[in-house]
């Protein structure tokens, strides 16, 4: 199978990804039947990293709503930088819960791994660390309620949980980050795989 006729069956960003998930230095044997049903676990990981980034970008703009009455085409990555910058935020913010304290660790350890993947210069690494923060995330995100959009009175919805918000605006951005440091073009874009 050449290249060719892999772009013919996949998108510019799954043909990369593709790519990206082999460790760098090994070959890539590049027959049919293998390389589609190999490939299919791979592309079912690329949407999964696209799932993750599309729920803490919606955590993010719902929790804009109830901070800064933003509407949802609004630009809220600079209000949450001038938050988090803020006094504000320590009076919010608590000791992290266990939970919390190993999605901090493992976000904080992907950005070691980024640097490893900078100097070997294998972007498998990315993915890998990627894969990782998802993993966690998406056991965090399950386990732990971060807004509370179900009050009595309706328009007094608030933030339940400030360090979760932290963390996943921190995931966001780094999803966002790698997937332009990677050259995936339409990541960050729901309609377009």
């Amino acid at each position: 199978m050449t290249s060719d006729e892999i772009r013919k069956i996949f998108s510019p960003d799954l043909f990369r990804f593709l790519i990206f998930s082999y460790p760098l230095g090994k070959q890539i044997v590049i027959n049919r039947k293998s390389f589609l049903a190999v490939s299919s676990q791979k592309v079912n990981s690329y949407f999964y990293l696209k799932y993750v980034f599309f729920r803490a970008d919606q955590i993010i703009k719902k929790a804009g709503k109830i901070l800064f009455g933003l509407k949802k085409n609004d630009n809220y990555s600079s209000l949450f930088r001038q938050l988090i910058a803020s006094k504000e935020i320590k009076k919010k913010c608590h000791p992290f819960s266990p939970s919390e304290a190993l999605l901090g660790r493992i976000v904080f350890e992907s950005y070691e791994r980024i640097l490893s993947a900078a100097a070997s210069q294998d972007p498998s690494l990315i993915l890998s660390a990627m894969k990782m923060v998802a993993r966690v995330f998406h056991s965090f995100y399950q386990n732990n309620r971060i807004l509370d959009l179900s009050p009595k009175k309706k328009g007094k919805e608030k933030i339940a949980n400030w360090n979760g918000l932290l963390l996943i605006l921190n995931i966001r951005e780094l999803f966002l980050f790698l997937a332009e440091l990677l050259g995936f073009n339409h990541f960050a874009s729901p309609d377009i795989v």
